[in-house]
């Protein structure tokens, strides 16, 4: 070879290496952009995909694989075996009336749904719904939206089903985003995690209390950590009738309704019993406390409400942050308000702490920057069970717009004395309005929702004492409420 023709290889190949480097380069900028809005990107973090589906796919001619994947996810999810994972390529998937996993997966092993690594999956157009029976299904980095349903959002009878990472929210109508367990309904689901989600504008404020963001109706022994929920019209977390054993900590709690409340029916039902809430900031509830009960049946015992942080709890200046009569204790309590970076922004990123806040020293550390943190985006390269070859893409940013509708009983709430709402009118079948005898096992899987069983609290005499206030260094309080209300709902 001539030396003339040589050195023009030579400036070939190191052309060649230039380029790549600035691919490279191109790549780690995109993959280095910021998401701090309200809806979450999905497809972060690590995915191993089994199975695909996509809004361009078939589900008659579809393999699964990702060059061939199904079209819906309920047929994604149907094929899916313990251990497997099924991936949603980005889009809306609709499904009327819902979702239902007809079966779980195993300790160890669960089914998970998931948007494919770096995209960003919407199931919208109904419920979710995990049956008595579906054990060990999770749902992880998925936009969820219950428009075109009147039932919650989310409904979980299965036990050790897990929420992470998700972005839930029915846009403010008239239903609950996540309910967990229904009376008679039995085993009652147990070892629920929801982890790391967004749970916003949930519920009508025309429904009064009726709609809550987290419903523990009867769960058992889960853990609701490092959530941030805000602008439900309800309560952000109802731990009522017959929840025991529940953990809700590490949780970002604002510009709800209502914060947090215990208690049980006044039909003689056991009540809620060994629920710890601890290390929570909960802020700026605007109709009502920051933390409260109403145990219209038998008392509950063993709940404890410790080490928040609370601020500016209402309504109007009544009383400060926690009304406490029975049925829960209450201590190492903080009432300052927690300096978020801008909490009227109602994202992520907004609801960082200021380095200041005196509520880390309770709380322990910054919630919404550990999911920040979590949502950086990821290059994981994906697998298939089929021979197609694995590909690696980057994460996008994408927000989510969601609507649902719900039909839910009235309730009546007092100045110093909250009521615990009750839940109506799902899909059918229906089922008897009747309690079914604790020892009796419901079988749901495969069958659609229940009619959630019903009832009306009756409202006992109270007398609420109001726990001292102390620590203010921030005077904003009722003058922000309207202001407040109108700018969750938009």
């Amino acid at each position: 070879m001539s030396p003339s023709r040589w050195l023009l290889w030579v400036v070939r190949a190191i052309g060649l290496v230039i380029v790549a480097c600035c691919g490279l380069a191109v790549a780690a900028l995109f993959t280095l952009t910021d998401r701090s809005d309200s809806a979450r990107a999905a497809g972060a973090g690590s995915v191993s995909c089994s199975l695909y589906a996509s809004p361009s796919g078939s589900d008659t001619r579809g393999t699964g694989s990702q060059a061939s994947p199904f079209l819906t996810a309920q047929h994604l999810v149907n094929e899916l075996t313990a251990g497997q994972t099924g991936c949603l390529m980005s889009g809306t998937y609709s499904q009327s009336p819902g979702l239902t996993f007809e079966h779980g997966g195993s300790a160890g092993d669960p089914i998970t749904l998931a948007s494919a690594p770096g995209q960003t999956a919407t199931l919208a157009g109904g419920y979710v719904y995990t049956p008595t029976g579906s054990n060990y299904v999770t749902i992880e980095n998925v936009n969820i939206n219950g428009s075109g349903t009147t039932q919650q959002s989310i409904q979980i009878l299965g036990s050790d089903d897990s929420l992470i990472g998700d972005d839930i929210t029915n846009d403010g109508q008239a239903a609950s985003c996540i309910i967990m367990g229904v009376r008679g309904y039995t085993p009652y689901p147990t070892d629920t995690l929801i982890e790391d989600n967004v749970i916003h504008q949930c519920g009508s404020t025309a429904e009064g209390n009726q709609n809550q963001g987290i419903y523990l109706s009867q769960s058992q022994d889960a853990t609701i950590t490092d959530n941030i929920i805000w602008g439900t019209s309800g309560f952000a977390i109802q731990i009522y009738p017959d929840a025991d054993g529940n953990t809700v900590s590490h949780n970002v709690v604002d510009d709800n309704g209502y914060g947090v409340i215990f208690g049980s029916a006044d039909d003689g039902g056991p009540g809620s019993n060994d629920n710890t809430v601890d290390d929570n900031i909960v802020a700026n509830s605007i109709d009502g406390h920051d933390a409260s009960e109403s145990f219209g049946g038998v008392l509950g015992t063993g709940n404890v409400y410790d080490d928040d942080c609370d601020y500016n709890g209402g309504p109007g200046d009544s009383g400060e942050d926690i009304s406490v009569n029975l049925g829960f204790t209450a201590s190492g309590e903080v009432y300052d308000n927690p300096d978020f970076v801008d909490e009227s922004e109602h994202t992520v990123a907004g609801y960082e702490l200021e380095s200041d806040t005196p509520c880390l020293a309770v709380v322990g550390y910054d919630t919404a920057a550990q999911i920040l943190a979590a949502d950086a985006p990821s290059t994981q390269t994906t697998t298939t069970t089929s021979t197609t070859t694995a590909s690696t893409t980057t994460a996008s940013t994408t927000t989510a717009s969601t609507t649902t509708a719900s039909t839910t009983t009235a309730s009546t709430t007092t100045a110093s004395t909250t009521t615990a709402s009750t839940t109506t009118a799902l899909a059918p079948p229906t089922v008897s309005t009747s309690t079914a005898p604790a020892s009796t096992a419901v079988s749901t899987v495969g069958a659609a929702p229940p009619a959630w069983w019903t009832w009306t609290p009756t409202l006992q005499p109270q007398t609420a004492t109001l726990m001292p206030r102390y620590r203010h260094r921030h005077g904003r309080r009722s003058s922000r409420r309207r202001s407040r209300r109108a700018r969750r709902r938009s």
